[in-house]
């Protein structure tokens, strides 16, 4: 059976005269770009809904120069945080009437640079991007054809554009910190190798921490080596088999709180009474967990919101001049049962360099 042949496409030039108005005006009213008159502007924006009327995005890319398309980029979209990042990026580039491309890279830097140059030749407006690699290259050639870059979470060194991230260090260090005031003084960090740049500040926050509480800091208990959910399995499972393993951990990513819990579960370590353990990010579930999950609570969605709107500000005349722009976001420690004081034993001897 032969397919249905598909009407033909609305075009502006029929808008706008069913609206009895110049095509001009027609073009004004749906770009929302130049003044209508309000009474024009509904008769127009009626007409185009009547007839179905879209406007083509490539005949606009080559008449502007851009399309109304924003390119996001991000490693996986299945992990929780980047799932609210990107529901973020989609809610407030709908709302400003751009469409979204998006890739998820699957952890292959390959792939990301595939897609980069692929979002080039779209001619898209502007590039938001949750980097996988450090390779400045593909990000300096979209700057270079003229198309702004938007980075969260992380940068690559050597890109001058803005930036929306976390504050990956006052939430570790609010983490640890908490810990430590349980008597907790094994506490291991885990953090995804994908984390670039925050993982300094994590790792500086790890050492203030314990300063702050007059604790030695213990050796080999950073990890920021996992990429994936196997990993950091393997990495929590090399954690507690030490001779002296942690009493508890960060896990400082929303990819690494599920491998870690089941792999103390398979183990037969519970929390928290061996181990405290502490997640990090957009994690919705946490409070439901068996415990509930203490959380470095991550406001995803606000990142992903917050980097269109500085995407589309650099796509207007005064924003092409301003200086570089970097955002970062509080966190927020929710603290729960799964971080609950530490076993008996431990409270009773006064644990080692307990202060007070």
């Amino acid at each position: 059976m032969s397919a249905r042949p598909q009407p033909p496409r609305a075009t502006i030039t029929q808008v706008a005269q069913l609206a009895g108005v110049s095509i001009s005006t027609a073009s004004k009213a749906l770009s929302g770009k130049g003044h209508v008159n309000p009474v024009l502007d509904e008769r127009v924006r009626a007409v185009a809904q009547q007839l179905g009327y879209s406007p083509h995005v490539l005949a606009q890319a080559l008449r502007t120069g851009r399309a109304r398309i924003l390119g996001l980029q991000v490693a996986m979209v299945t992990h929780y945080t980047t799932a609210a990042i990107c529901e973020g990026v989609l809610a407030a580039a709908y709302a400003q009437d751009y469409a979204v491309a998006m890739c998820s890279t699957q952890q292959r830097s390959e792939v990301e640079h595939k897609h980069l140059e692929a979002l080039a030749r779209q001619r898209v407006a502007a590039v938001i991007a949750l980097p996988l690699s450090r390779d400045a290259g593909p990000y300096l050639d979209l700057q270079a054809k003229g198309i702004p870059v938007v980075f969260m979470q992380r940068r690559p060194a050597g890109v001058e554009a803005d930036l929306v991230a976390s504050d990956y260090g006052v939430g570790t260090l609010e983490a640890i910190r908490h810990l430590l005031s349980t008597r907790r003084r094994r506490v291991a960090l885990l953090a995804p190798a994908s984390t670039y740049g925050s993982n300094e500040d994590r790792a500086a926050a790890y050492g203030r921490a314990h300063a702050e509480a007059g604790v030695p800091v213990p050796e080999g208990l950073i990890c920021f080596s996992p990429r994936n959910a196997r990993e950091a399995y393997a990495a929590t499972r090399d954690l507690m088999g030490y001779s002296q393993p942690p009493d508890a951990i960060v896990a400082a990513g929303s990819e690494i709180v599920t491998p870690a819990l089941a792999c103390l579960s398979d183990l037969g370590v519970a929390v928290p009474g061996d181990v405290a353990f502490v997640g990090a990010g957009d994690v919705e579930w946490a409070r439901l967990a068996g415990p509930s999950l203490t959380m470095i609570e991550i406001d995803g969605r606000e990142i992903g919101r917050l980097a269109v709107q500085l995407a589309l500000e650099r796509l207007t005349p005064e924003g092409r001049d301003l200086p570089v722009r970097e955002v970062r976001l509080p966190t927020n420690l929710i603290v729960r049962a799964s971080s609950g004081r530490a076993h008996a034993a431990l409270q009773a001897a006064g644990g080692p360099g307990v202060r007070g």
